[in-house]
């Protein structure tokens, strides 16, 4: 998002982030209002000023500068620590999950330990009123559309940018978002633990299926919940043959497709039970 003010940024390279001002006016000269100039260095130049495919601290440093937040967080006494909100894109955000709790079943919300939908009176559902006096550069308003084409265009399927993990996953999770984002594409599920191999199916290929037809695979580059969000091939690579059996995940490789998953067969959990059987 375009911000609606011009400003004066000078980039250096150097070994640390300097920040200084410099004062260019004369203050009380003849009622004069001080003016400063604000200088700041950073460690390396950004590249990419996309709020919707930014990767390094680096792009983040600038596009932070361009773009306006529906509120930001300031210093309001600093003497004793005390913050404050202060609204720019926004007007006000208010709390309305009590008003919308079939939302929080329609989504499939995940509360705390002990919350039900019928319980849980705040935290998820919030309305934003919009800056009525935001526009872009060209004095066109930002209004509520604005707002939704862009994020239609952060989570769009087909361009997988890589800033919509920012609200597919985490605490900044948007309802639907994930769904909206993976849709028409298979999505591998952690479920490690979650199936008794005699309750699943066996078909004519001699792979495996749970029982309503999910395909089932081994993940050997994915990161698993199990192993602490590391993935067995970090593992084997860290540890070697001191903990695992390398012929055997070898073996089990050979049968990975290009995302790093080899098909549950017979075949296949014997050699993963093999890998891991030294560990």
């Amino acid at each position: 998002m375009k911000k609606p003010f011009a400003m004066l940024l000078a980039l250096l390279l150097c070994g640390g982030i300097l920040t200084g001002c410099k004062n260019t006016g004369s203050s009380g000269e003849n009622g004069a209002v001080p003016s400063y100039t604000y200088n700041s260095a950073v460690t390396a130049l950004g590249s990419n000023w996309n709020p919707h495919t930014w990767e390094t601290n680096a792009d983040d440093a600038v596009l932070s500068y361009i773009s306006s937040p529906f509120c930001s967080l300031s210093v309001l006494d600093s003497e004793n620590g005390v913050y404050q909100w202060v609204y720019e894109m926004a007007d006000s955000i208010t709390d309305v999950t009590k008003d919308h709790k079939e939302d929080l079943i329609r989504y499939q919300v995940n509360l705390q330990e002990g919350r039900t939908a019928d319980t849980t009176d705040a935290g998820f559902v919030f309305e934003i009123r919009l800056n009525p006096d935001a526009k872009w550069q060209d004095g066109t308003p930002i209004n509520a559309d604005s707002y939704i084409y862009s994020m239609q265009q952060l989570l769009n399927p087909q361009m997988k940018n890589y800033r919509a993990n920012l609200y597919v996953a985490g605490e900044s999770a948007l309802a639907g978002a994930e769904g909206y984002y993976y849709a028409g594409s298979t999505v591998w599920l952690d479920s490690a633990g979650a199936y008794a191999i005699e309750s699943l199916v066996k078909r004519d290929d001699g792979s495996y299926t749970t029982a309503d037809g999910m395909p089932l695979r081994i993940a050997v580059r994915s990161s698993l919940s199990r192993l602490g969000g590391s993935s067995l091939e970090s593992y084997v690579n860290n540890y070697g043959e001191a903990y695992f059996e390398l012929d055997a995940y070898n073996r089990l490789v050979s049968h990975c497709d290009s995302e790093g998953n080899a098909a549950l067969t017979d075949k296949t959990l014997g050699y993963l039970e093999n890998c891991i059987a030294a560990s």
